[in-house]
């Protein structure tokens, strides 16, 4: 089923709760165009993974799920929030009724007073809680699958293990194959945070890396066989067998969709790197068994936000050499500054060109530790997917389409440049079409006057949670229902006006 379709892929950016409602928007935008029957992949991270989890594996009606779409004449003060635009059981009144801190809180609670509970940590249950539990993807002692596959993998998994819940991705024509991406830490290594992917059929890290210990990568083991110990004997014939035969596992727990949902936006873990078991508690990090294909050497390490390897989404997508990708990048940084200046601030975009100025730490925020402890150069070859010169030409057309009040889309074509880090070989080019968050003027204007009123007031009181509107801090973890309908509708618009792209 997956290669029957078009070599077209999806790319969901990390950002908390403003990922998950921009990646709403911008989906929902593609469902109304007809795209989403011929995406052959959608990956994602941190907020994007929470709707890419339950979008991909929730096999409900994706009308529903989305919600109805409002041009922007139409959101008049009284309708934003109303259960007309956020219908129950849509994605949006979910996100609107969620307080995921709270949830959090009480989980970090529970894991500081009980260390050692058979459980995973307060942060993965407050993911389940908050955005899975509402669409019965919840259960802890599960596994991943998928349909559509030759040996139909989905019904011999479900006959071999009766009784346990499983997950399928692709369950619908209209649902492309996800991938959700983590990353592993390993904090006393220059490069810090290493690429760690979850799909429906196997999971791994996919770049070699004999540098750390274990040694980590290159290779995937089924969802329903991760977490466990090394296996006691190799497939016949050793390592020379490479990717043939069989080993027996058993995972220690099973890890549901939620846990590596909760992985992907572990973004606390990936800024404090604790070393320690009361930092993992405090931090919600959790702590897998892990083994690699290379030297079935494996150890229990700790995973973090996905943003460390990649925030963008795109790595994933060039690694199976998509040819033609839609990046949706949900960007807390308007490109009103210089392109040095936005380079750093918006540094997970600048290092796909290998364009993260060196004297970064120069600045009061990276002097200590860089980027999240890693030093810029490192930062930048462990990232860097596109020749750097082409930086300047995607700030300038995000800098033309903020000034004009346009929506911030610019399309491109670029060679892959190769990237060991990523697991990455190059020599090719990809179309890019690029979706950013931007203030769109033009949008703003066709807002009826009682919600420009409204929206104007909010983006400028200090405790509102639409301060600085679109750009919402990614530490904002309380949406209201005014600033899902907003920010949602502005995506889904935006999506709109580019559908000749």
């Amino acid at each position: 089923t997956l290669q029957a379709k078009p070599n077209l892929g999806l790319a969901l950016s990390g950002g908390g709760y403003r990922a998950a409602t921009l990646s709403l928007g911008w989906v929902r935008g593609l469902h109304m165009l007809g795209v989403l029957p011929h995406l052959r992949y959608v990956s994602s991270n941190s907020g994007g993974s929470w709707f890419n989890g339950a979008m991909s594996y929730g096999g409900f009606p994706l009308g529903p799920f989305l919600g109805p779409y409002s041009p922007p004449a139409n959101l008049s003060r009284d309708a934003l929030g109303s259960p007309s635009l956020l219908p129950p059981g849509s994605f949006g009144d979910t996100l609107a009724k969620e307080d995921i801190v709270a949830k959090a809180v009480k989980g970090v609670i529970k894991d500081l007073f009980k260390p050692g509970h058979n459980s995973f940590s307060g942060w993965t249950a407050a993911i389940a809680a908050a955005f899975y539990d509402p669409y019965g993807l919840g259960l802890q002692n599960s596994s991943l699958t998928c349909e559509g596959t030759r040996g139909n993998v989905s019904a011999r998994l479900a006959a071999a293990y009766p009784g346990m819940p499983l997950y399928a991705a692709m369950s619908s024509p209209d649902r492309p194959f996800p991938i959700i991406l983590g990353s592993i830490m390993r904090v006393l290594t220059d490069q810090v945070f290493y690429p760690f992917e979850v799909t429906p059929l196997y999971l791994g890290d996919p770049a070699r890396n004999t540098t750390t210990f274990p040694a980590l990568g290159p290779g995937f083991v089924e969802p329903l066989g991760f977490n466990s110990a090394p296996p006691d004997t190799r497939p016949v014939g050793g390592q020379a067998v490479g990717l043939q035969g069989t080993v027996n596992v058993t995972p220690s727990m099973l890890v549901p969709l939620s846990t590596f949902v909760g992985i992907s936006s572990s973004f606390i873990s990936q800024g404090v790197r604790p070393e320690h078991s009361a930092m993992y508690a405090l931090t919600g990090t959790e702590r897998l068994l892990y083994w690699n294909q290379l030297d079935y050497s494996g150890a229990r390490v700790p995973f973090a936000d996905g943003a460390g390897a990649d925030n963008s989404g795109i790595t994933p997508l060039l690694r199976r050499r998509v040819t033609h990708i839609v990046s949706c990048a949900s960007s807390v940084n308007p490109a009103n500054i210089s392109a040095a200046e936005w380079a750093i601030a918006q540094h997970d975009v600048a290092s796909l060109f290998g364009a993260v100025p060196l004297n970064i730490t120069n600045t009061k925020k990276y002097r200590k530790h860089g980027i999240n402890g890693v030093q810029p150069g490192v930062y930048n070859a462990a990232h860097q997917v596109f020749p750097q010169e082409r930086y300047a030409e995607l700030y300038n057309a995000l800098y033309s389409s903020l000034s004009a009040g346009r929506p911030a889309v610019h399309r491109a074509s670029y060679p892959v440049l190769d990237n060991a880090a990523q697991a990455i070989t190059g020599g090719w080019q990809v179309e890019m079409l690029w979706l950013f968050n931007m203030q769109i003027s033009d949008w703003e204007e066709q807002l009826p006057v009682d919600t420009r009123t409204f929206l104007n007031e909010s983006r400028y009181k200090k405790k509102s949670d639409m301060r600085h509107y679109p750009y919402i801090s990614t530490f904002t973890a309380n949406y209201t229902p005014e600033l899902v309908t907003l920010l949602s509708q502005q995506a889904s618009w935006s999506v709109l006006q580019a559908a000749p792209e």
